[in-house]
């Protein structure tokens, strides 16, 4: 099951916070609950979904695993 994903924005706060990269886990910056599509969605509603959450990568998840990326 998906349960979160690190973001470039993820990274970068955690670099301006002063947090060494080479000593945390991704557990501890990831965003959770992260945007998600299905394999069943259209490309304009993958789209439209982007531009309102400012999203550049969307997980595509089937049964709640995750089978590919979007970018």
């Amino acid at each position: 099951m998906l349960v979160g994903i690190v973001t470039e924005y993820d990274l970068l706060q955690a670099m301006i916070d002063g947090r060494d990269l080479r000593k945390i886990m991704a557990t501890e910056i990831m965003s959770i609950h992260p945007v998600s599509v299905t394999e069943a969605q259209t490309l304009a509603q993958v789209a439209d979904l982007s531009q309102d959450r400012y999203v550049t990568r969307v997980p595509v998840v089937r049964n709640k695993k995750l089978v590919g990326l979007l970018a």
